[in-house]
């Protein structure tokens, strides 16, 4: 609750709603749209007449479905990139933070002395 800025009475109330499931109690405390999603996944069954209304129901919660899931998947992706980067030392234009250091003039290779390119002394990105 403190850790994700949950007001306290909407993080009970998540907790109530998701019979203490500590992931779907998260989500319905930090998403504002989930309560309504909530709501129309639950009152759906009660509105269906016929088969036609189960299928269109269905292609909407599917349709609903993916494209929270796009969505989730695309913060996580762009978190974990944002960290990997930090970690590896990148500016977000993928460059080095600190420079190349020279390689000294005893260890450079000749073309006599090995038929592959020299293996690179740092990082210097993409």
């Amino acid at each position: 609750m403190r850790r994700d800025g949950a007001d306290p009475e909407l993080a009970a109330r998540a907790a109530r709603a998701s019979q203490s499931h500590i992931g779907l109690a998260r989500h319905l405390a930090t998403d504002a749209d989930a309560w309504d999603r909530r709501r129309r996944l639950l009152l759906a069954p009660v509105s269906l007449r016929s088969v036609g209304d189960a299928v269109l129901a269905a292609a909407s919660l599917v349709d609903a479905a993916e494209s929270e899931a796009k969505e989730a998947t695309a913060e996580r992706d762009a978190r974990e990139k944002a960290e990997l980067t930090r970690a590896l030392g990148l500016e977000s234009d993928g460059r080095s933070r600190r420079p190349c250091a020279p390689r000294s003039a005893s260890s450079r290779r000749t073309r006599s002395a090995a038929p592959s390119a020299p293996a690179p002394t740092c990082w210097t990105g993409p």
